[in-house]
């Protein structure tokens, strides 16, 4: 739940979730923490007000949003909330050949884990369709400790923004 805390900090509409570092819960589950409507739990960072619904995908591959107000679930189809009052979780599993309209100027965060493969990525990063159609839409990557350790092991530590200097 730390890192869907860290998610609700950021300004992004999308958590696509290629490194399936989110564990232990359902896609409902997700959803509920992300709306703050996980009853008995400890407060813990929320989405923004003004975000009316989660969408998420069954185990049938079925979309739906967990509407705030209502703490309903109802058919992506059937819930009226425009693209710019939603947010998006891809699980792992649906971040291949899933297709769900974003706003315009979305903001997703794409997470990394330690055992993807390029192509996991690629595939996680294009269910922004707005990038390839040069809309503008944009991607952040998230990075957990571990993977960053990988990376500066790899390619060493990233130099400070101003040079160093």
């Amino acid at each position: 739940t730390h890192l869907l805390d860290r998610v609700c900090a950021l300004d992004v509409n999308v958590l696509i979730e290629t490194g399936a570092l989110v564990t232990g819960l359902t896609n409902y589950q997700v959803a509920e923490y992300l709306l703050g409507l996980d009853e008995g739990a400890d407060p813990h960072p929320q989405l923004p007000d003004h975000i009316e619904g989660v969408v998420f995908l069954d185990e049938t591959s079925t979309k739906l949003v967990l509407v705030r107000k209502s703490r309903q679930v109802v058919k992506l189809v059937d819930c009226g909330i425009p693209p710019a009052k939603r947010f998006v979780f891809y699980d792992q599993i649906h971040t291949t050949g899933m297709d769900i309209q974003h706003k315009l100027d979305a903001t997703a965060v794409l997470t990394l884990g330690k055992d993807m493969t390029f192509r996991d990525f690629a595939q996680g990063a294009y269910r922004m369709r707005g990038l390839a159609k040069g809309k503008p839409q944009s991607l952040e990557v998230l990075l957990v400790p571990e993977v960053q350790g990988l990376i500066n092991t790899e390619l060493g530590p990233a130099a400070p923004p101003d040079g160093g200097a």
